[in-house]
């Protein structure tokens, strides 16, 4: 069943209680040891499965069509021990929203664990629209094959068919970055940045990593860059699997003023070169997810003078790029954006005074 393995991550990320390999870092896992996507790993994979992602309690199941019922089976079993902990199934009408009865063996899994069932459920924590959550699904399958103007109509359906959907707004935050260009950050009429404030707005519907998570990015939209680095770097240091926080932890150190002018001497405060080592970290694990290739592209295009050069070294980082971009002090008037350069004098705001706003441009690390 297409989207079964992101139901139970769903339910039990709920849970403090428990930690669930994120599914990219489980199929980069796979890659990495031999295991097709399809095929069902034996018990000595399962091991070596548990060894790349530090899971030691495998869920498996099966879904199987009778007429117009569904029965679905599901399974815990400890690999170190090859011991099943304890089995589940259920069954539903062929047309009935799959959630709840994901919902329902997520409760009996736990039993073993002597964890508390969440009150939260997949209609809750998400969408009330099987329909929604079902192009969501979609949406993030597209994304991770960088069909991004795919991936953009099935989240802009979610949306639409559930203007609450956190998720699929956080989709199509990301999604929208890659089909419309990373200048959409600064400009609050873009779809991104618009998608970006309504994630966050519904963030209190979501399990405490997403709401910090889509917290981050809003944080990086409203150029308060500084914040949204502790927050997605806390994340990532408590879930290093995770490919989507890994490829945010890399922009935020690109999306940023580099130097920290207040301070004396001038200091660094971005780090292309964990950028761009992330970027290769996440392509080594997912070379599908062609996304990782904007951050290099990024560092070298700002040594070349893109439009965040016309950004970058601007005294307040806290507050609205967008302020500084559409005319803070004057600085951004007369720019030529659709090229990134000042029409009049492409160095002017690098020869103006320190603290009259752009003096600083990226330095070389030392």
């Amino acid at each position: 069943m297409t989207g079964a393995p992101l139901m139970f991550a769903q339910i039990l990320g709920q849970l403090r209680d428990v930690t669930v390999v994120p599914e990219e870092a489980l199929a980069a896992a796979r890659r990495r040891i031999g295991v097709a996507e399809n095929a069902v790993p034996d018990a000595s994979q399962l091991r070596m499965l548990a060894g790349e992602t530090g899971g030691w309690t495998a869920v498996t199941g099966n879904v199987f069509s009778t007429g117009e019922r569904l029965r679905i089976t599901a399974q815990a079993t400890d690999i170190a021990s090859s011991r099943v902990l304890v089995r589940a199934e259920t069954e539903l009408g062929a047309a009935a929203d799959p959630r709840e009865a994901f919902d329902r063996l997520a409760v009996r899994l736990l039993e073993p664990a002597g964890v508390p069932p969440t009150t939260a459920t997949l209609a809750t924590t998400t969408t009330a629209s099987v329909d929604a959550f079902r192009a969501y699904v979609d949406g993030l399958a597209l994304y991770q094959q960088s069909r991004f103007r795919d991936a953009e109509a099935a989240f802009t359906r979610a949306v639409t068919l559930d203007s609450n959907f956190a998720l699929a707004w956080s989709g199509l935050t990301a999604t929208s970055i890659s089909t419309r260009g990373v200048q959409g950050i600064v400009d609050p009429r873009s779809q991104a940045y618009r998608a970006a404030e309504r994630a966050a707005q519904l963030s209190s519907k979501l399990s405490p990593r997403e709401a910090v998570f889509v917290t981050a990015i809003q944080a990086i939209f409203h150029g308060e860059i500084r914040r949204a680095r502790r927050q997605l770097d806390s994340l990532f240091a408590a879930n290093p699997g995770s490919l989507d926080i890994a490829f945010w932890v890399a922009a935020a150190q690109i999306l940023a003023v580099p130097v920290d002018t207040a301070a004396s001497p001038r200091r660094l405060i971005s780090d292309p070169n964990r950028a761009v080592a992330i970027a290769s970290m996440i392509l080594a694990a997912d070379p599908r997810r062609r996304t990782a290739y904007q951050v290099p592209a990024m560092v070298y295009g700002l040594g070349g003078g893109l439009l965040w050069g016309d950004i970058y070294g601007h005294l307040r980082e806290y507050g609205s790029f967008a302020a500084t971009v559409n005319g803070a002090g004057g600085r951004a008037r007369g720019a030529d954006r659709s090229k990134g350069h000042h029409r009049d004098d492409p160095t002017r705001d690098l020869r103006q005074p320190a603290g009259r706003g752009a003096a600083a441009a990226a330095a070389p690390e030392r």
